[in-house]
């Protein structure tokens, strides 16, 4: 059995030790927004155009950019 297979999204989606600590740190709003957007990208990888700010970098092929306001 593979990995994708293995695991229930086919994504993962992880935070270092101190971005996890950090997002604890966050207004209530800020961080259910965030867990949702980690949530969307383990179910549906990381183009995710339904989300506000959400771009592709320009001059590239495969680079994301969507930043929190």
């Amino acid at each position: 059995m593979n990995e994708t297979a293995q695991r229930d999204t086919p994504w993962l989606v992880d935070f270092a030790g101190k971005a996890e600590k950090q997002a604890g740190k966050l207004p209530a709003d800020i961080r259910s927004a965030l867990y949702l957007l980690k949530h969307d990208l383990e179910q549906k990888g990381p183009v995710q155009t339904g989300w506000r700010n959400y771009s592709l970098i320009v001059n590239t092929k495969d680079m994301h950019h969507m930043p929190f306001e």
